[in-house]
């Protein structure tokens, strides 16, 4: 999720520098207030996810 948080602010960073500056604040913020409550990503989770992601993404491509 923390991911997917960046690569979105980072997508905005050249189109939407005000944008993307709001969202980089409130992930600061939600990591610093959260932080007890973000678990870590082994390797074996980051595998899954990418499969997961991936047939997510291919099934959604042929509706």
């Amino acid at each position: 999720m923390l991911g997917e948080i960046m690569r979105s602010i980072a997508l905005r960073q050249k189109n939407d520098p005000k944008s993307a500056a709001h969202l980089a604040e409130w992930l600061r913020k939600l990591r610093h207030d959260r932080a007890e409550r973000i678990l870590p990503i082994s390797d074996q989770i980051a595998v899954e996810w990418g499969r997961i992601a991936a047939t997510l993404r291919a099934a959604i491509s042929t509706v």
